[in-house]
């Protein structure tokens, strides 16, 4: 159960950033009390937590699978 725990941390902690900027900027935008920097730090965090875990690491990751099996094929 430990390792289980530690193979799904980045979805969950990708996931609850994601649904935690949404939900506060769509809270701010309703409520129109905002705090311009606030809103951006948010906006820039659920970005880059997004282009984390959908983007180039995820690629790189994939990346690093296909020559570590090329090596191990040889």
């Amino acid at each position: 159960m430990n390792n289980n725990i530690f193979k799904n941390i980045k979805p969950v902690l990708a996931l609850s950033i994601m649904i935690l900027g949404f939900t506060y900027f769509f809270v701010v935008t309703l409520w129109e009390k905002q705090n311009d920097q606030v809103l951006i730090a948010v906006v820039a965090l659920t970005s880059m937590a997004g282009q984390y875990y959908f983007g180039a690491s995820q690629g790189s990751s994939k990346k690093d699978e296909i020559i570590s099996d090329l090596t191990t094929n040889k």
